[in-house]
């Protein structure tokens, strides 16, 4: 990705996690899918203002 004239490298990444919850007395679950999608760059890549340590 080029940004401001400069070459920006970036890791992109996607994740799927189950929660799961017993519900009742039978013994049954219940799962629930959460998804999560993220973008990571360095820290001396990213503009002060959008920085959040």
């Amino acid at each position: 990705m080029i940004e401001d004239g400069k070459e920006i490298l970036q890791l992109q990444y996607e994740q799927i996690v189950f929660f799961e919850s017993d519900f009742g007395n039978d013994g049954g679950t219940t799962s629930w899918p959460h998804i999560q999608v993220n973008t990571l760059r360095k820290l001396q890549d990213i503009p002060e203002d959008q920085e959040r340590v």
